[in-house]
């Protein structure tokens, strides 16, 4: 299932990219995210992250998805997340987050490939899975807008 987004946030670079690091509080960007925690931190820029996301397609299909990524971090412009597959329900993933000042805010670029290691329903079943992953994206990315904003103006 592959993702590309390309976006304009109304908050700089360094503050967006606070708000995605904040990995114990990633689970407050989406109510299907239901937990997210560090594993471990690797080095400065290198961490080991777990999430879990709960979702339903058409309301018959719901999967709990745990995720372990390794992240590296390349402030304030990149950061990188691959799932390790033996820690997760996915075969393989890579998520890329990156910044580019514009505009007063951010150009966010977004792309996302990931391959669960579940059995998903069929051919609808591969349109509502795609489905539900652009549009859990979409509502993530508007919460980190709103999240980075409020950065910005509590002056942080």
């Amino acid at each position: 299932y592959f993702l590309s987004l390309e976006v304009h946030l109304d908050a700089p670079p360094s503050a967006v990219f606070a708000v995605i690091t904040d990995y114990e509080n990633i689970h407050q960007l989406h109510r299907r995210v239901r937990e997210s925690k560090v594993i471990r931190r690797l080095d400065p820029r290198t961490v080991e992250v777990f999430t879990l996301v709960k979702g339903c397609l058409a309301a018959v299909f719901c999967k709990s998805i745990r995720r372990v990524e390794r992240i590296t971090e390349i402030p304030p412009t990149e950061l990188v997340a691959t799932v390790i597959p033996g820690q997760s329900d996915l075969a393989s993933g890579t998520v890329r987050w990156r910044l580019e000042p514009a505009s007063g805010g951010t150009l966010l670029r977004y792309d996302s490939d990931v391959e669960p290691d579940f059995w998903v329903p069929g051919l609808l079943g591969d349109t509502l899975l795609q489905a539900s992953i652009s549009r859990t994206t979409r509502d993530m990315i508007q919460q980190v807008e709103i999240r980075a904003r409020a950065l910005v103006e509590e002056g942080g």
